[in-house]
């Protein structure tokens, strides 16, 4: 089963830089929706070969349900994460779905 992961996004390079190497070594897809960062969010995301779909913001509730409707088949975690001192525990909880979800 393939793990997607969504990401709804807003100014989010610097966290980005720290939370997506981690990330690619668990998710088979990443799921992004923007809305409208004005900082390096979408440079960054480029540089790690990751497309963002722009969906003017709403609610955050919105943007975590329309990002998971844009994902592929199989398990899904939207990662909510703001601060890089989540990263670990972030990361140690993917490793662990992505282990129980993979034959």
């Amino acid at each position: 089963m393939r793990l997607t992961v969504c990401l709804p996004t807003f100014n989010s390079g610097r966290l980005l830089r720290e939370v997506l190497p981690p990330l690619r070594e668990v998710a088979d897809e990443f799921v992004v929706l923007d809305s409208g960062s004005k900082d390096d969010t979408l440079e960054i995301l480029r540089g790690f070969g990751i497309g963002a779909t722009h969906r003017p913001y709403s609610t955050h509730g919105e943007q975590m349900n329309a990002a998971v409707s844009l994902a592929a088949q199989g398990a899904v975690v939207v990662l909510v994460a703001r601060r890089a001192d989540q990263l670990a525990e972030v990361q140690a909880e993917l490793r662990s779905s992505a282990r129980s979800i993979r034959p």
